[in-house]
């Protein structure tokens, strides 16, 4: 299999790659953040 990208192709896609991991990053923080309430992990 060859692959047959040029640098600027390589570059968007890391880019892409590095949003996608940055947005699914703050969507599990939110998430849990949501989420502490209703276990009852912010009870003291």
């Amino acid at each position: 299999m060859k692959w047959d990208y040029d640098m600027k192709e390589i570059i968007a896609d890391g880019i892409v790659h590095a949003v996608g991991v940055t947005i699914g990053v703050v969507s599990i923080v939110a998430l849990l953040i949501m989420a502490a309430p209703a276990v009852g992990a912010l009870a003291r």
